[in-house]
């Protein structure tokens, strides 16, 4: 039996980390919340690593009202 370690799937709190930060990065330099270099519909790691971008992103430039008048 083998004793090393198995890498997770997921990403790591450092690329979390990272991509809420670029998340953040994103909004505040007024880019389009569809910028997210992640893709939502990838394995389990990339809609992580999506969620965690668009969440910063949200946070920071929350969406607007919705107009039912137009």
């Amino acid at each position: 039996m083998s004793t090393t370690p198995i890498a997770p799937a997921g990403p790591s709190p450092v690329e979390l980390a990272a991509a809420r930060t670029a998340g953040s990065f994103a909004a505040g330099q007024g880019l389009d919340v569809t910028s997210c270099p992640h893709p939502a519909s990838g394995t389990p790691r990339d809609r992580a690593l999506a969620r965690a971008w668009v969440s910063a992103y949200l946070r920071r430039r929350p969406p607007r009202g919705v107009s039912y008048n137009d």
